[in-house]
């Protein structure tokens, strides 16, 4: 799904309504950039309550709220 929409949508100029009408609502983490957008597309768990793994679909935006960039960004192992 992610795959589908980063080569079949022009996300690169989306204003942030936009991106809001395409995607929904955004999970911001708090204490990370705040030129950023963060949508969680992957949470795995292990044996407990913390994820182990955790992949975000993140959006860079300039200062008009413009989609400047995108990447997924991984994060393994957080516990």
């Amino acid at each position: 799904m992610v795959q589908e929409l980063t080569e079949n949508y022009k996300l690169v100029g989306l204003s942030f309504d936009e991106l809001v009408d395409l995607l929904g609502r955004p999970q911001n983490v708090a204490a990370l950039d705040s030129n950023k957008i963060y949508y969680e597309i992957v949470v795995e768990f292990g044996w407990n309550i913390d994820p182990e793994r955790v992949e975000y679909l993140v959006f860079e935006m300039n200062e008009d709220s413009i989609v400047t960039a995108f990447e997924i960004e991984k994060i393994d192992s957080m516990n």
